[in-house]
């Protein structure tokens, strides 16, 4: 029996010797992952060191719902007591996904905070939030007012942050760097990924029309791939036979006619039958070959 209790009296001594105290608040909202520019917007007092707050502060910047003194410890590798031993996490992005977007398909994204604002915002259990976007149910650049009220002191505080309404869309994301000296593009070079923009008409999303363009700048590994990247290239040459394939609903005949100047994909050329010396108006679909509908 005293061995027992001697172990565990040892324990609660070794607990007490090395963790260290944070009261912070009942509920935080993050808006960011950027270093707080000051400590009083999520910890209200502490006793543990430096490195130990700057790993208390990331892992609430990483965490969405509810997070304890356990979990925190288990994250930073030290064992911490939290006042209050629960804090509840929220992201702005979700906030205003919730209370403003919802039912659309857009999704809000901050760009930065002023120095009015912190990159987290604690609020005590009688505190509420609310959030206010007057031109929100369209994309791009938006600002978003913030409101904390406390009942009890009457006070509300009221912060403005900026950023982004995107939307999800589907683009091709380039799996490594591409150069500018590239000639040729080929599927394997991307993956077709879903992406946030404010824009999604500019992504180039068909894989299998790589191959009729190159890119005109270069593209970074990770970057998806705009029309404005592309530079279309000849895919049929002046003066070289092409295929002609003449179709209309229950017909498709094919033929040799000579193209009158270069065309890249998806235009019209000129082309001369050379039998009958007739010049025929066709569109271009690959390479050296067009197509004439009847």
């Amino acid at each position: 029996m005293f061995k027992v209790l001697f172990s565990t009296f040892t324990l609660l001594a070794s607990y007490t010797t090395f963790a260290c105290n944070i009261q912070s608040f009942d509920k935080v909202v993050v808006l960011s992952n950027s270093p707080l520019n000051s400590l009083e917007s999520l910890i209200a007092k502490t006793d543990c060191d430096a490195q130990t707050i700057n790993s208390f502060v990331q892992a609430i910047q990483k965490t969405k719902g509810t997070i304890n003194s356990r979990i925190v410890s288990e994250i930073i590798n030290k064992e911490i007591m939290l006042k209050p031993n629960t804090i509840r996490v929220s992201h702005i992005n979700q906030i205003v996904k919730d209370r403003i977007l919802s039912g659309s398909d857009r999704y809000f994204f901050v760009d930065n905070t002023s120095r009015a604002v912190d990159s987290v915002i604690g609020l005590t259990s009688e505190e509420s939030l609310s959030v206010k976007c007057n031109n929100c149910k369209t994309t791009g650049n938006k600002n978003i007012q913030m409101s904390v009220y406390n009942p009890l002191s009457g006070k509300n505080k009221k912060y403005w942050i900026t950023g982004r309404n995107l939307i999800k869309a589907q683009a091709l994301v380039a799996r490594r760097n591409i150069s500018f000296s590239e000639t040729s593009l080929s599927k394997s070079t991307f993956e077709l990924k879903e992406v946030y923009s404010d824009k999604p008409e500019q992504f180039f999303v068909n894989p299998s029309k790589l191959v009729f363009y190159k890119v005109n700048k270069p593209i970074k590994k990770g970057a998806p791939l705009k029309f404005n990247d592309l530079h279309s290239i000849y895919l049929i040459q002046s003066g070289k036979p092409a295929t002609v394939l003449f179709k209309n609903n229950s017909l498709s005949l094919s033929s040799i006619a000579m193209p009158l100047r270069s065309a890249r994909f998806g235009e019209t050329v000129p082309l001369k039958n050379q039998k009958t010396k007739k010049t025929i108006i066709g569109k271009v679909v690959d390479f050296n070959k067009v197509v004439v509908e009847l």
